[in-house]
């Protein structure tokens, strides 16, 4: 949903948006996660580099966290970023029941690399699947 809004108020697609856990952990039904980071600062350098975004959003919705979500929360607290703002998000589930979680952003202070490429792991595509991926461009 927010990547949508973010691209409806940008029709010449200037703004770029990342699923950040992608380039910090890999998942897949079949095998357990693949953790890309150690620390706090390799969280941050990671997003710094190959993010491309200035804005870090997160959110509290009660699935179990990583041991590098943990550590992209803490690199957070650091003095490389801002803290902006939080909302909550009511989420309808099927059953009818309410699911409500946080959503917090921050905001890189320190310059952030563009890249032109994002080469992400697909571990549950199979052993050693990549795809370089490019940003929608016009």
């Amino acid at each position: 949903m927010f990547t949508f809004h973010v691209q409806a108020r940008d029709p010449n697609f200037r703004r770029q948006v990342v699923l950040g856990r992608k380039l910090l952990y890999a998942e897949s039904p079949f095998s357990k996660t693949r953790e890309f980071i150690s620390s706090p600062q390799e969280a941050f350098e990671v997003l710094q580099k190959h993010s491309g975004c200035k804005w870090i959003i997160v959110s509290d919705n009660g699935i179990p966290m990583t041991a590098a979500s943990r550590h992209l929360r803490k690199a957070l607290m650091g003095p490389q970023f801002e803290y902006v703002k939080s909302f909550p998000i009511i989420k309808i589930r099927d059953t009818g029941k309410e699911h409500r979680f946080n959503v917090r952003v921050y905001r890189f202070l320190v310059p952030i690399e563009q890249t032109d490429e994002i080469d992400m792991p697909f571990f549950s595509l199979g052993e050693g699947v990549r795809y370089r991926i490019k940003p929608i461009q016009r």
